[in-house]
């Protein structure tokens, strides 16, 4: 399948609240995480700041993910680099697609 016709059907959201001063470790924590999981099929990531201070990523992909045995691991030193960034972290939020209108860079 062309990568440009791919359409993702689910999606994960993540959230944390980082300690202060940490944000641009934390930030390129996430592009190296985000980098690593590409690489093992993920479809990428979006890292959002929410206006009352939290930190958001909205990874879609083409399905829901495989059990925990099957998912592949993530690189631990970059998972622990996020993680010291991090004062509280919040259960993700499991997303299935159900229509999608959002316009991306091929279809504008």
């Amino acid at each position: 399948m062309d990568m440009h016709t791919i359409q993702p059907t689910f999606a994960v959201i993540y959230k944390w609240k980082l300690k202060a001063g940490t944000e641009v470790s934390f930030i390129e924590a996430w592009k190296q995480m985000t980098i690593a999981l590409r690489e093992r099929g993920s479809l990428g990531s979006r890292l959002h700041k929410s206006h009352d201070g939290y930190w958001i990523a909205y990874a879609p992909s083409m399905k829901s993910r495989p059990s925990a045995s099957k998912w592949p691991t993530s690189p631990a030193d970059i998972s622990a680099r996020m993680q010291e960034c991090v004062s509280e972290s919040f259960e993700e939020t499991r997303l299935e697609l159900v229509s999608d209108l959002l316009l991306n860079q091929h279809n504008s």
